[in-house]
């Protein structure tokens, strides 16, 4: 056997990485992973490219989430390493669970049945219209803190400023053409 390869994990010299959508590598789950994951209660069942949770997990997911605990922190209280699922695994599953909550799409055991695309665009607002704001979660920057998170008037307020910033630059470069008989430089 060759130097460094005395105490590997049985499928450890063959390839582990294949492409995702993103064209990122993402590993497979070698045979002692697979099992290793499936010993997890949250876990519903492990293959060699997917994982999928219990409906349990994705219900204390999303409130542990919401109340701003770091994804990866709430991975690793279940009892679920982190480091094998790797850093696509764990926002993806993040997406998915905030698209569903979105829809209404209630959690269920195993694979999140399909988000249909979006067949409507959305419409358009005219100015000084008062429109819902979505309120998705926010997830934390730094791992184990817990913050608070903007209120519907801040975020409200944030929007009016950036609107507001938004005329005065459109204002600012009327001017400017203005200048130089409309043609851009």
């Amino acid at each position: 056997m060759p130097h460094g390869h005395g105490g590997a994990r049985p499928g450890a010299g063959r390839p582990r990485n294949i492409p995702n959508d993103s064209g990122e590598k993402r590993h497979k789950f070698t045979h002692w992973e697979r099992e290793q994951l499936a010993e997890n209660k949250y876990v519903s069942n492990v293959t060699e490219k997917t994982i999928t949770y219990t409906k349990e997990f994705k219900e204390l997911f999303w409130q542990r989430i919401n109340a701003g605990v770091h994804a990866v922190t709430i991975f690793a209280e279940a009892g679920i390493n982190p480091m094998l699922l790797g850093q696509g695994r764990i926002s993806g599953f993040a997406k998915t669970l905030r698209k569903q909550a979105e829809l209404g799409i209630e959690f269920q055991d195993g694979r999140s049945p399909s988000i249909p695309p979006k067949s409507e665009p959305k419409p358009k607002r005219k100015p000084g219209e008062k429109f819902d704001i979505p309120k998705p979660p926010r997830l934390p920057k730094k791992k184990d803190t817990e913050r608070e998170l903007y209120t519907d008037a801040e975020i409200t307020d944030l929007i009016h400023n950036f609107e507001y910033v938004s005329q005065e630059l459109a204002f600012i470069k009327k001017i400017i053409l203005a200048g130089t008989g409309g043609k851009s430089k």
